[in-house]
This record gives structure tokens, sequence and C-alpha cells, in this order.
């Protein structure tokens, strides 16, 4: 298909103005005129069978002799356009279209001039009413000083007694000459070949003007590989497929310059920063260098014993849908996933670990300490699955991110426990999903007493579903702590417990507790949304005012709490009632425009 646009038909100006010619008739007369030039331009849309397009501006310049002197103006007009596409020929780069443009051009020259006439006023004859109507006014008359003579008397028809003789005169534009002309040309059309369209997966180096998320168009090959791997010696690109065939090019996607070397990965794991494949991921740690970049390419990966992560890195996969490693049944009673450096970075991958009820500290990951009260700094899991073990992890950890996983708890222990942290611990936008045997979601609690836990705590976001709790915070070894809970999503289903408790042995290293906007369904008698729980001993209490359970949608099924606690009358919130003996009491709590189902 072929479409002209834009197109537009101007006068060029001359230096010293139109320049006038002699031109003799086959009369002998002899005439002159004046020469014109004019510029006509447009764009040529070309859209091929395949959807690929492309564009060609084009200007043709035109010279006319016309009676045109001074005083009089040009106007062109295209009167008709067309065309057609002639020849194509293809070639690596680019396919060129040889494009026949037609058009018919009309060019006039005018001039404004003041035109006087005579002609009569018609006025309407009366009806029989016996009202008449009143007569119409007619217009002023053209100035006598508008003509150097008398203009003279035409011939008409008498006046008839509804008629009035009228003069008149107006302006319009007077052609002095005009011209009609067809044109014709050939215009080159330029349309990007079809490629493949890849998504940078990873960018890891010097990789100016080129980020993850952006799309590259890469040669076309059939059929397009799925994973691609480039590098000009600072730069290296993981690209993943977009599209299953050739396409045209997206006008949002970039071209890898000359420099670029790309290849089918030649093994499942990729060190993006030194250029170096490897079939195993644990081979691909234990080589690389600190801040290295591994890309793990979808499939399984078996794994023969537990995967120790020592080294400051980033692993990713492309998806956690389709990045599978898979620990041996017989890690039983220990761990799989042990991370032991700071700044590791894992994401879009998911483990899976065996899950023995009888087993006591098993657990799919593990966060150690460093030291006593030193721990790793600045570990980041995200978009990822965890799945199997007694517990899902135990972590000892600092400035810790969990955010966008999912978390899949089969055992019949707690998913995650923090035995210490320190700085700011984010945990948003995960998925908890739980078991008829999950016990507490998120506990904050020393394994041992030299354990800390001190700064931030935010939970913000996230989603669970079939646990006894939600977030349990044994206050021993708190120090300094703000605790934020908000916009999460709690589901008990027939896991029966409160959903976030507080064990009171050292209120005072709280600081801010915010319970904000969160929903919280229980359908399990005697039990809290909110709940300081004195069974297991402290003997401290929080201030007035300082659980703060804000903006939350509570549905919580009734009676709250049993005969040996001290309930609120108007939401699911409460303690002990021997936390009394400490000052403990429903005043602690400051409930602010909670929605609760009673």
């Amino acid at each position: 298909m072929c479409v002209i646009t834009n197109i537009s038909c101007s006068e060029v100006p001359q230096p010293g103005g139109r320049r006038e010619q002699q031109f003799t008739l086959p009369s002998g007369a002899v005439i002159t005129l004046q020469k014109v030039r004019v510029l006509i331009t447009g764009t040529v849309n070309v859209t091929l069978d395949d959807g690929r397009s492309g564009t060609a501006d084009f200007r043709i310049c035109e010279t006319y002799y016309l009676c045109a002197p001074p005083g009089t103006s040009l106007e062109c007009q295209i009167t008709s356009s067309d065309c057609f596409v002639c020849t194509i020929v293809d070639n690596p780069i680019e396919t060129l279209a040889d494009v026949n443009v037609n058009l018919c051009v009309g060019v006039q020259t005018t001039a404004n001039v003041t035109v006087a006439l005579e002609a009569m006023f018609c006025q309407p004859r009366e009806q029989e009413f016996p009202l008449p109507c009143p007569k119409p006014t007619p217009p002023l008359s053209c100035s006598p000083q508008m003509t150097e003579e008398p203009l003279p008397s035409p011939e008409r028809n008498s006046i008839g007694p509804n008629q009035a003789e009228e003069a008149f005169c107006f302006n319009t534009d007077r052609v002095y000459d005009w011209v009609q002309n067809q044109i014709e040309r050939s215009v080159t059309v330029s349309i990007p070949p079809l490629v493949c369209v890849y998504e940078v997966t990873a960018a890891e180096g010097e990789c100016i003007g080129i980020a993850q998320g952006d799309l590259i168009c890469y040669p076309c090959t059939t059929p397009c590989e799925e994973t691609l791997v480039c590098t000009n010696g600072v730069c290296g690109l993981v690209l993943t497929l977009t599209s299953e065939t050739c396409v045209p090019c997206p006008s949002d996607a970039i071209e890898l310059s000359q420099d670029f070397s790309c290849q089918v990965p030649g093994g499942r794991v990729f060190n993006v920063t030194q250029g170096i494949f490897y079939n195993e991921i644990q081979p691909a740690v234990d080589d690389a260098n600190p801040n290295d970049f591994l890309i793990v390419f979808p499939g399984e990966y078996p794994q023969t014993t537990f995967l120790t992560i020592d080294k400051p890195l980033t692993i990713t996969g492309f998806s956690a849908e389709v990045t599978n490693v898979i620990f041996p049944d017989s890690l039983t009673n220990t761990t799989s996933l042990r991370l032991q450096a700071d700044n590791i970075t894992i994401s879009d991958l998911s483990f899976f670990g065996p899950t023995d009820l009888a087993a006591g500290d098993e657990a799919l990951l593990l966060i150690p300490q460093r030291g006593t009260a030193d721990y790793y700094q600045g570990i980041t899991i995200r978009d990822s699955v965890i799945s199997g073990g007694e517990r899902n992890a135990f972590i000892k950890a600092e400035d810790l991110t969990l955010t966008g996983n999912t978390f899949l708890h089969t055992g019949d222990e707690n998913s995650i426990e923090f035995e210490g942290i320190l700085g700011e611990t984010i945990i948003t936008n995960n998925t908890f999903l739980g078991s008829p045997t999950s016990r507490g979601t998120l506990t904050f609690q020393q394994a041992n007493n030299d354990d800390v836990f001190d700064g931030t705590i935010r939970i913000e976001g996230n989603t669970m579903e079939q646990h006894t709790q939600f977030a349990l915070f044994n206050t021993s070894g708190f120090i300094n702590v703000s605790v934020f809970i908000r916009e999460n999503k709690i589901d008990h289903q027939d896991r029966s417990g409160s959903s976030i408790i507080f064990l009171p042995f050292n209120f005072p290293g709280l600081d801010t507790i915010l319970i904000e906007e969160n929903t919280i369904t229980n359908p399990n008698e005697n039990r809290f949304a909110v709940y300081v729980d004195y069974r297991f001993g402290g003997t401290t209490s929080p201030n007035d005012d300082q659980i703060q359970v804000v903006r939350n949608f509570l549905d919580v099924a009734q009676p709250w709490g049993t005969a040996l606690d001290t309930a609120s009358l108007i939401a699911p919130v409460g303690f002990t009632t021997t936390g009394a003996a400490f000052t403990m009491s429903l005043g602690d709590f400051d409930l602010v425009d909670n929605t609760v189902i009673m």
C-alpha cells in the first residue's frame, strides 16, 4: 500500500523578483511573461504485505512562465495525487521500495480587485393583513468615488412596484493566468528488515544507553533463538526472545552497534561479568569473583547437597516459574540454601526442599550470623519461590529485603524465624501460603541470649493464608525497634490463632508500633487481631496508646479472647488479664477508624 501525506505547494522567492521573458506566439504576437518557481513537498508512506512500513520525504521544484506582473500572488494547488510501488529490492540491511509518484498541479496568478455592479434591490409585497409589516431599509450604495467614470446603465426590465435600483461593490480575486501540469517522479523508500525482538534480561558493565527491560532488535534468523548472550568487551547482555517470529522492529527498541558479538548460550548458567558458561550453579558460584552477575537459564537444577553462596553475588533466573533448584530428600534436619556473605541478591528462582515433620531444625533457607550480634548485610531475595522445610527459613541479617516472593510452607513449625535483625528489615509484597499444619508466618525471637533486634521492621503489602499467626514479636533482645505492619491481607482460614502477637519481655525496647490499613479475617473464636500475651512470662507493658491500630478491616469471630483475657468491646484487641499487674490496660491500644465486623 502506498499513500502520500503532508503534501504542500508554494512559490520559491527569487532574488530580484520574477524575471520577465518574451515569447512569440504562432500568430506572430509577442507577449511578456514572468518566470515563477514552485516547490512541492510531501511524504510517501509505504506498507508492505508483511506489515513493515517506511516513509520518505520528497521535494520537487518546477518552473513555469505565467502572466504574473508585480502585485499578483501565486496560488499553487495539488488537485490530485497517487503513488504505487514499482519494484522492491531486499538486502540484509534494508528493503528498498521504488515508488512512482503522480501529481496534478494547478498554478494561478491572481490579484485582488474591486468590482462595482448595479442591480435591483427587491422588496417584499404586502399581504392583506390588518397590521402591515414595516418596509425594509436598503443597504448603502457604493460611493461614486469608487470609479473614475460614471457607470453605464445596464439593460434591464422596467422596475416593478416591489423593486428598487441599487448600486454595490465587492472585492474579489482576478485570475491573471492559470496553468495545469502533471508531474511524475520516482522516490526510493527505505524499509527496515524483519527482526527478532529480544528483551534485555541482564545488563552488566558499562552498557551506556541499554538497561534491563529494554527491547533489542536483532537480525532475523529462522527461527529466532530463544536466548542470546551479547558482549562488546565492556558491556555484557543477556537477551530473551519476545516474539516467536520475525517482526518489524518496534519504534522504542534499540539496535545493537556493530561492535557487539552475540552467541547462543553455551551452558545453563552464565557469568555475565566474566563471559563464562557453566552447567551447574555451585561451580559458577565457586569460580565467580565478588560482585559478579550470574544468570540461571530456564530448567531444573537438581542438587546433590546444599547450595552455599559465600561471596557478594547477584544470581537471577529468567522466571521463578521455569527456573527450579531442587534439593534432595536426604537434606533433612539441616538447611538447603545457605547465604553467607554481604550484598547477595537472589531473584526469579524457585527453590524446593524436603519437608520432614519429624525433623527439628530443618529449613530450606539459612542466613546465619557472621559472629556474635554480627550479621551479614544487604541480602535481598525477590520474586522467588521458597518451598519446603519444617521451616522455610532461619534468618539473622542486617538490612534484609524480602519482596515479591512466594513462601510455600508445608511443615508444622513457623514459616520464617527471624533470630536477630539490625538496620532496616523490609518484608513487602510477599505471599505466604500455609497448610493444615502451619503455625506462625513471621516470628521474631532470639535463638540465643546474645541475639539482637535493633532497627525498623516494615511488613507491608503481604498476603497470608492458612497460618495460626501472622507476626509474633518476642521482645527479648529488642533495642529501639519500630514496627510498621501496613496494608497486609491476613486470612487464617482453619488455622486458629491471634494475628499479631507481642510477648512482653521487654516492651521498652519497642518504639513505634503502627498496625494500619490491614485486612484481617479470622473465623476462629476466642482469638484477637492484636494480642499482648503474658502466659509465657514478661513483666513489662506498652505505654498508653503505643500500639496504634488504625483504619484496619477486622473480621474476627466472636467471642474475642477467653476467660483469661481482657478484651476491648469495640475491636478484637486485648491482653492476658494477668498483665494488669504490670500496668497493662486497654488504654495502651490506640484504636482509630477501624471497620469491625461484630
